[in-house]
């Protein structure tokens, strides 16, 4: 079990706007539902060794109960200069769902 905190939440688009470097995975496909995750090369080396992470799943426990996220992509790790340094990059629509738990537990 690890603590991982360099998350970031985006959609499809990611790949357009930013210069990221998928080598693993479609652009168009791999942020387009929930329960996807794009991760780093780095994060795949940790997690998988030099086995292919595409299609493999994570187990997150993050705001709620654990769920598990297909890995879709793998990105080049950035370089130290980049202002864009996350190792994990899911769908918004979790943002989104965290938004309105809390509203309503209000």
């Amino acid at each position: 079990m690890f603590n991982e905190k360099k998350v970031s939440y985006a959609d499809s688009s990611l790949f357009e706007i930013f210069s990221l470097h998928l080598l693993r995975g479609d652009p168009k496909k791999a942020l387009d539902a929930p329960h996807k995750v794009v991760i780093t090369e780095n994060m795949a080396k940790k997690y998988f060794g030099n086995a292919d992470p595409i299609g493999k799943t994570l187990n997150v426990n993050r705001y709620s109960a654990p769920q598990d996220f297909e890995i879709t992509g793998v990105v080049q790790d950035a370089p130290e200069n980049s202002q864009v340094k996350y190792d994990f990059y899911c769908l918004i629509y979790f943002v989104r769902r965290i938004q309105r738990r809390r509203m309503v537990d209000r």
